[in-house]
């Protein structure tokens, strides 16, 4: 299925793309569609992210607390909650995909600093 829309082009995109369309021997419709899909956001966004930052937060809120306990092990987080710790993360995964399969639950390790900040260094041209 497709739509037809109508669009105001610069003209040097317009010489551009004609000149593209030409080059391939395509249409430029064609070409332009593929541009388009080209230049919409790669980035996929799980539908259940927001569960997963709710978990992310509770976690913050709990981090004092599961540092003087956990640390060093890894936890699990669901519905705000400690579910589930382990210093193996294979076993806590296991454990947490058999009790719940269907559900966003956050596995992470409590470390003194839970938000590093990380530091990249690049040249300058």
């Amino acid at each position: 299925m497709t739509k037809q829309v109508t669009l105001d082009l610069p003209d040097a995109v317009y010489e551009h793309m004609k000149q593209v369309a030409t080059a391939d021997n395509r249409s430029f419709a064609e070409i332009l569609a593929d541009a388009i899909v080209q230049a919409k956001p790669t980035l996929y966004v799980h539908p259940d992210r927001s569960a997963m930052q709710n978990e992310k937060a509770a976690f913050l809120a709990m981090h004092a607390s599961l540092a003087d306990e956990y640390e060093g092990q890894y936890v699990a987080i669901f519905q705000g909650q400690l579910i589930d710790h382990d210093q193996d993360v294979l076993a806590l995964a296991g454990r947490i995909e058999h009790d719940y399969p269907e559900d966003v639950v956050l596995i992470t390790k409590v470390v003194d600093q839970p938000n590093r900040v990380l530091h990249f260094r690049s040249p300058r041209l």
